[in-house]
C-alpha cells in the first residue's frame, strides 16, 4: 500500500499486516494530510485536559460566523509565529496543540471570557498514572 512519508513514519511496524490495516481504519480521515490536524486536537486535550473552545459552547454572546472569522485571522497571526525544528518540515501535533491554545486564547481574550487554566501537572496524565500504580 502507498502511505505518505508522515504516515509511514506512523504506521505499525509488524510482519503481520492485519496490524497496519487497524491502523489504517482507526486512523483514516477523508481529506489527505488532515490525520495531522486531528492529531493536533487530540494532543491539546492531553496537554490541556479538555477538547479546545469547549468553554464557548454555553455562552451566549458568541456570534458563530464572528467566532469563524476571528478564528481564521488569529490561526494565520499565530501561524506565522510557529516554527518546525530542523529536518521535520511540517508541523507535529504538539505544535499543532499548542496553535490551536493561542488562537483559543486570543478569541477569549477578545470576548473578556477566561479559559480554564489547566494545572501544572495534569493528573489525567495516562504515563504519570502508570508510574505511581506501581504498573
Amino acid at each position: 500500500m502507498l502511505l505518505c512519508a508522515r504516515c509511514h513514519q506512523e504506521a505499525p511496524n509488524h510482519q503481520d499486516p492485519q496490524y497496519v490495516w487497524a491502523w489504517l481504519q482507526a486512523t483514516c480521515v477523508s481529506f489527505y494530510d488532515t490525520y495531522w490536524t486531528y492529531r493536533g486536537y487530540e494532543e491539546f486535550e492531553t496537554m490541556f485536559g479538555r477538547k479546545p473552545f469547549s468553554w464557548a459552547a454555553g455562552a451566549d454572546t458568541l456570534d458563530e460566523d464572528e467566532l469563524h472569522d476571528q478564528f481564521h485571522i488569529l490561526f494565520q497571526r499565530e501561524y506565522d509565529r510557529v516554527v518546525n525544528h530542523f529536518g521535520q518540515g511540517r508541523l507535529n501535533p504538539a505544535t499543532i496543540a499548542c496553535l490551536i491554545a493561542e488562537v483559543e486564547r486570543g478569541i477569549a481574550n477578545e470576548h473578556g471570557v477566561t479559559p480554564p487554566v489547566p494545572s501544572a501537572r495534569n493528573t489525567n496524565n495516562r504515563f504519570l498514572q502508570l508510574s505511581t500504580t506501581g504498573t
